[in-house]
């Protein structure tokens, strides 16, 4: 039976060999999964015979419950409550990381998850994909060797930070949605302008509509991979701007943060702990941060005082983050960080006191 490709409902990018699973330095084997999943003649009969489906997220994929019972670990997930794609082909592409791994699926209409999928898509909100694999870890590698493909599930906390849908072709889409497609231009990680250097963000980022922690995360990642790779005359050379690049993010998201109702706390708003070289940054940063929001909320200004305990909670977050990039690229933290003149969070409204 041919399998469908461009013409099936989605094209999704499954994930890449290059780039990491988030929050972890480990990625998916190349090899495993070219041996066991595009060229194993087994994986191929049950993608024709259309056992490959898919879920909206991983409930239901326990392969226990099948042991339990005399139902056939298929006919569980044909029957789940969260069905609604199948799988008509997979194949790896190179792309802006490197070599990724692609897939096409067929939504299966009529079912309450298809349907939640397809409004996702139609307003343009960011749908991610998981694969449901069976696989085993190697240390030494820290990779993940992968035995098999079950299904391609659809979530909106993918493991892997690049995931989600590049392009649409089922019937009743919005015209006006913009997905990006498959072939993917080469995007460099850094840009050199003049004397200054910028980061080009990742394509595949800048074109999926994706929750900012995940921006962040996949920033800092290329901040590290990038640093990594240049000599160090260079990195001593352009510092300035690498430190403003990382520091705007995290300073305009606590710009934002200090505007709205609610608590700030900087492991739910942008999911960085993992990013930190001490865990108790993390909560001293929430514990001054939001005394400062009630101070200035309630006296409607900034004190030479508040906006002196503003600094020293960006300083306490910033010094952690800094620390731990320094660490994983192994560039001492007294190039990447040297001392600067402090921003303000805020910029209005303050008032010597």
């Amino acid at each position: 039976m041919a399998r469908k490709r461009e013409d099936a409902d989605l094209i999704v990018r499954l994930t890449s060999f290059s780039l990491p699973v988030v929050g972890t330095e480990n990625k998916m084997s190349y090899e495993s999964f070219m041996d066991n999943v595009v060229n194993s003649p087994k994986f191929n009969k049950r993608l024709d015979n259309g056992l490959i489906m898919g879920l909206f997220t991983h409930a239901g994929r326990d392969e226990t419950d099948a042991n339990r019972s005399a139902t056939p670990y298929d006919d569980l997930i044909a029957k789940h409550k969260d069905l609604c794609n199948v799988c008509r082909d997979v194949w790896v592409s190179e792309d802006s990381s490197g070599k990724s791994a692609y897939a096409s699926l067929d939504l299966l209409d009529g079912l309450e998850s298809t349907e939640l999928v397809k409004v996702l898509i139609k307003k343009n909100l960011f749908v991610g994909v998981s694969m449901a694999t069976r696989s085993n870890f190697d240390s030494y590698k820290h990779e993940y060797m992968i035995r098999d493909l079950k299904g391609v599930d659809f979530t909106r906390d993918p493991a892997f930070i690049g995931s989600g849908v590049v392009k649409q072709n089922f019937s009743g889409g919005d015209q006006d949605v913009n997905f990006s497609a498959p072939r993917i231009e080469q995007v460099p990680a850094i840009v050199h302008v003049g004397d200054s250097i910028n980061f080009a963000f990742r394509d595949w980022l800048r074109e999926v509509k994706r929750p900012r922690y995940m921006i962040l995360q996949g920033r800092i990642r290329d901040v590290i991979r990038t640093l990594k790779s240049m000599n160090p005359d260079d990195i001593v050379k352009y510092r300035l701007d690498i430190q403003a690049y990382v520091n705007d993010l995290i300073y305009n998201s606590i710009s934002l943060a200090m505007e709205s109702d609610k608590r700030i706390n900087i492991n739910v708003l942008l999911r960085i702990m993992q990013f930190l070289d001490d865990s108790t940054s993390a909560q001293m940063f929430n514990t001054k941060i939001n005394l400062v929001k009630n101070l200035y909320r309630n006296q409607g200004y900034m004190t030479k005082s508040t906006q002196a305990m503003l600094q020293e909670a960006m300083e306490i977050l910033l010094s952690s983050l800094w620390r731990f990039i320094s660490n994983r690229s192994g560039v001492k933290y007294e190039v990447l960080r040297p001392q600067a003149t402090p921003r303000p969070v805020i910029d209005k409204g303050t008032e010597a006191k």
